[in-house]
């Protein structure tokens, strides 16, 4: 979660642009764009690397160490999910920041995963130093699995329809809601977050029925951990599926520069939907947010 923390801070210094009808298609380099668009990559990293590692683990700092494998039980590892999506935006944000300086298509996926990976390792480097924790292979290897699956994204239409998304709501759980600092809990409220794998409703109707839905409205399985989920690692998972929209093919319509930049990065957040739980137990929500 706090990968995604990190990309919403490079949204915030970047997206103004990131339009993409605003790419060149000239072959030259233009190093101002891409002064910026390096050091607002790096700002954020350092920054994000300083604020959480002394938030955190100030006053109980250990040395380097590497995660005894408690890493792979805590929040029956939902964090990883949460690692694979922000690595999966950032790199879609350094991505299309690349772009933006007229750095070559394959360049730019090269640079964006390995910077988005660069800054997994730094941000995991906090846990290295905690004496409950330890630095997670495993963390640094979702977050990069994310930025690779994007990068292939931008090279596979295929790949296209297969978004990854969040969801979060805020439910109560005293386990995740411990710490001193209130965006650590809000990072830390696992229960509070859904991960989506939406793609075209229409790929999943027979032959028959093509055509005969909005190309915009999608399917998404959605996980998710009870608010029993627990210090003690018992609880459940939790398992969706919901209506999704697909905002870039929603606003074709209107296509404006603007609002195909809006709707780019609204894809990265699933909107509440009518759904149904199929685990633990079967249940239906009129909205789920």
């Amino acid at each position: 979660m706090l990968k995604i923390f990190t990309s919403a801070l490079l949204l915030l210094i970047s997206v103004t642009c990131l339009t993409a009808e605003t790419f060149s298609d000239s072959t030259s380099i233009n190093y101002g764009r891409l002064s910026f668009s390096v050091g607002a990559t790096a700002a954020s990293a350092a920054g994000s690397f300083y604020v959480m590692k002394n938030a955190w683990w100030q006053e109980k700092s250990q040395s380097f160490h590497f995660d005894d494998g408690t890493d792979l039980k805590y929040a029956k590892n939902l964090d990883k999910f949460g690692h694979f999506f922000g690595g999966y935006v950032s790199q879609d944000l350094l991505y299309r920041s690349l772009l933006w300086s007229n750095v070559r298509k394959n360049y730019a996926t090269a640079y964006s995963v390995g910077m988005s990976v660069f800054v997994q390792l730094m941000i995991d480097m906090k846990d290295a130093y905690a004496p409950q924790w330890g630095f997670s292979p495993w963390d640094v290897g979702a977050g990069a699995a994310g930025a690779l699956y994007k990068a292939a994204q931008n090279h596979y239409p295929a790949l296209e329809d297969y978004k990854f998304k969040i969801t979060y709501y805020s439910r109560e759980n005293k386990y995740y809601a411990q710490h001193d600092w209130a965006l650590e809990n809000a990072i830390e409220n696992y229960p509070s977050q859904t991960y989506w794998l939406t793609a075209p409703l229409d790929n999943f109707l027979p032959e028959s029925f093509s055509g005969h839905v909005p190309d915009w409205l999608g399917l998404a399985a959605g996980l998710s951990i009870t608010d029993k989920v627990s210090e003690d690692k018992t609880g459940d998972y939790e398992v969706f599926i919901s209506l999704d929209i697909d905002f870039e093919k929603f606003v074709l319509p209107w296509s404006k520069p603007w609002l195909n930049t809006a709707a780019h990065y609204m894809n990265f957040i699933k909107i509440p939907a009518p759904a149904l739980k199929f685990y633990p137990g079967f249940k239906g929500y009129a909205v789920y947010f």
